[in-house]
């Protein structure tokens, strides 16, 4: 907490009068960043998207957030781990992918393991990206997305043409947001 209250320019004790614990500081990290997250995808899905589209958009702005602000997609890692974006995310990008399967005609039954797998994935490769700057952003994001696009169609999701109807992740997206 001390090296936080530093950098922050601020006392120990003034982030302890705010925050009872550096787990509840990372719990406000973490609402604030996927607040974040969530506020941007919805932003960028404003008008009419197909499948395609919204796995890459939501991958954009992941790796966007954390090239933005490293410093703290590190500390909610080293705090909490990766369970705590996963539990973050997992359940509208759970919703999302539900959506296109009913959509596509395929069996939405699996759409919370393919979510896990894929958020895993990205988190994990955004990670290492973050860390080592191998190729330029746009390069990473397009080679991330042909990757999760390409095992997202082995489940039928490339069957869906034309906008997808985000209206049951909408109204996920919003009782996050109001929680």
């Amino acid at each position: 907490m001390e090296q936080i209250a530093a950098h922050a320019g601020v006392s120990k004790a003034t982030l302890y009068d705010n925050f009872e614990s550096k787990s509840g500081l990372t719990r406000e990290l973490l609402d604030r960043f996927g607040i974040g997250l969530v506020g941007r995808f919805a932003r960028g899905i404003s008008g009419p998207v197909d499948a395609q589209q919204i796995v890459r958009g939501g991958i954009e702005i992941f790796v966007r957030a954390i090239e933005r602000d490293p410093a703290i997609y590190r500390f909610i890692l080293a705090t909490n781990g990766p369970q705590a974006l996963l539990d973050e995310a997992g359940p509208p990008v759970t919703v999302m992918v539900q959506t296109m399967l009913r959509a596509s005609g395929a069996d939405p039954s699996a759409a919370e393991h393919l979510s896990y797998m894929v958020l895993g994935g990205v988190f994990a490769t955004a990670d290492r990206w973050a860390t080592h700057h191998t190729e330029p952003r746009a390069t990473f994001v397009d080679h991330l997305t042909n990757f999760v696009w390409s095992g997202l169609s082995a489940t039928g999701i490339d069957r869906l043409k034309g906008p997808v109807d985000l209206s049951e992740l909408a109204a996920t997206l919003s009782e996050a947001l109001d929680a």
